[in-house]
């Protein structure tokens, strides 16, 4: 999963204040670019249409100067690099949202935060706290509450909450925008089990190994006595 420090928050129906603004630029002494990163911006999303930018980079790659531009629709994630010089797009990665948040987040210019600014900005950007988000989880799926957080991940903001049912380990995600069950991953009960077992295995074939060792030396001990 793909987290990340973050600046500028901006969710579906959320404004964030605007000394936040902007999208992630980072030059450092990496050479003239013919392209700014506006330009990079409507060439991806002309790729993408109604796509949401949730970041950009400028990056050296190969020898050549670069922007890589994060993007997100209703259903994909897509990475798009582009030649800084003449604009052509040079690489288009897609990858599929197993969910989509309606709280996305999008990183500032030049801007660091430290852990509790980043708290403070996340919250301030969320419709519905992790106490609903927790009885939320429950709701759907009943059990004991292991973990619960606020975090992001692939540009989007989620309360992640793990809860153990009786069918096992659930993991849900729930919108902060709206309180809804994005999605649910049950943890296997098989691989636990294989686990147990290769752990069983493993354990078997040591104390198998330390008997053999042991009968051997026995043996050994036994040979000298009887030659003495």
């Amino acid at each position: 999963m793909n987290k990340k420090m973050l600046g500028t928050i901006a969710g579906l129906g959320l404004v964030a204040s605007s000394m936040l603004g902007g999208i992630a630029y980072a030059d450092k002494g990496m050479g003239q670019a013919n392209l700014s990163e506006q330009n990079a911006q409507a060439i991806a999303q002309k790729a993408h249409p109604g796509a949401s930018i949730l970041n950009v980079e400028q990056e050296k790659e190969a020898g050549k100067v670069i922007f890589s531009v994060d993007l997100a629709d209703q259903t994909q994630k897509y990475e798009v690099t582009i030649n800084s010089v003449d604009g052509k797009i040079l690489q288009d990665k897609a990858e599929k949202l197993a969910y989509r948040s309606s709280v996305l987040v999008q990183e500032a210019a030049g801007q660091e935060l430290n852990d509790q600014e980043e708290s403070k900005l996340l919250l301030s950007l969320t419709k519905i706290n992790l106490t609903d988000a927790i009885n939320n989880a429950l709701t759907a799926f009943p059990g004991q509450v292991v973990k619960a957080e606020l975090e992001e991940e692939d540009g989007q903001l989620i309360y992640s909450v793990d809860v153990l049912t009786s069918a096992g380990l659930q993991e849900v995600v729930v919108d902060p925008g709206n309180g809804k069950v994005l999605y649910n991953e049950l943890e296997s009960a098989d691989k636990e089990d294989t686990d147990i077992q290769d752990n069983d295995s493993q354990d078997n074939d040591s104390h198998d190994q330390d008997t053999e060792q042991s009968s051997n030396e026995q043996g050994d001990q036994e040979d000298d006595d009887d030659q003495d």
